[in-house]
């Protein structure tokens, strides 16, 4: 017979199994695009909603290197 040792670890195996199923699912729905979410993939200026022509030409270009101190 199973004592609750047993039992008990079988409990937390199963939570484990449920909460690594849960995760992954959510991780799986959220490659699934959505009909109210195609902002987010446009490009800039296509016209569907998603940042406008005007709002990309103002953004500018910071560049990275180092600093010369005196």
């Amino acid at each position: 017979m199973f004592d609750w040792q047993t039992i008990l670890v079988t409990l937390f195996i199963l939570a484990a199994a449920l909460y690594v199923a849960r995760r992954v699912f959510s991780r799986l729905r959220s490659f699934r695009t959505s009909k109210r979410n195609t902002s987010s993939t446009c490009d800039a200026g296509c016209g569907c909603g998603g940042e406008s022509t005007q709002a990309a030409k103002h953004k500018t270009l910071t560049g990275i290197g180092r600093v010369r101190s005196s």
